[in-house]
């Protein structure tokens, strides 16, 4: 509990902070302008008990804080700074998604709405529930095709040598779009999507489209057997 508090009060010291930035400032090598927690009516004292809190728990590797467009303050831990690389983990959906809406712009996803097995044809022979057929991409997001969740399923699917073969053959246990049930076997479908509509993995999608726009260059990737990332 205290590590799911301690991150939404950073969550909201974050977004409350943040303005939207123009494209033009976006490109390239961002840079934030700086300035004293002061000039942003931030509590010096109170700033320096939050990086003391961040450092005893252990689990916090960096605490960045953005105020009205600017850096007010910023500290590492456990031997990490911010030039240093991190695994983001679970934070990779978010690119995802973000993959997603600039594959609709431009144009290789057709929408949200479309259904799955559109671009598997070559699974169709595994599967055995015609529910399948109704599953979108707007469900893949959200996490509702009607999958179990990832604790209870997920580590077949892992040793095995077709991650989406295997996936496709997982039973529904809800219907599609009715019930949200956190599995990354799902965005992982996403990932093959993009790479069958685009004709770029995931990574080189992400890296042409979104990331290094912003001056951000992924540092590492895994991916499945076959090689799709993940």
């Amino acid at each position: 509990m205290k590590k799911l508090l301690l991150f939404f009060v950073f969550s909201i010291l974050f977004i409350s902070g943040c303005r939207e930035i123009s494209t033009e400032t976006a490109i390239g090598n961002y840079e934030w302008n700086k300035a004293t927690p002061k000039s942003q009516n931030i509590d010096e004292a109170k700033l320096d008990l939050a990086f003391a809190a961040a450092e005893k728990l252990g689990f916090v590797d960096g605490l960045v804080i953005i105020r009205n467009g600017y850096l007010v303050g910023e500290e590492y831990y456990n031997g990490f700074s911010a030039d240093k690389p991190h695994y983001i983990w679970s934070c990779t959906k978010s690119f995802v998604s973000a993959g997603v809406g600039i594959a609709i712009q431009k144009g290789f996803i057709e929408s949200l709405d479309k259904k799955i097995m559109d671009y598997f044809p070559e699974y169709k022979d595994v599967i055995r529930d015609a529910r399948y057929y109704d599953i979108t991409i707007r469900h893949l997001l959200t996490m509702t095709m009607g999958i179990d969740r990832e604790s209870k399923i997920m580590v077949p699917v892992l040793q095995s040598y077709d991650w989406i073969r295997e996936t496709l053959k997982l039973p529904l246990i809800y219907n599609p779009g009715t019930t949200h049930s956190y599995n990354s076997l799902q965005q992982h479908l996403i990932s093959v999507i993009i790479k069958k509509t685009s004709g770029m993995d995931l990574y080189e999608f992400t890296e042409t489209f979104l990331t290094l726009p912003m001056g951000i260059h992924i540092n590492d990737r895994d991916h499945d057997p076959k090689g799709n990332i993940i």
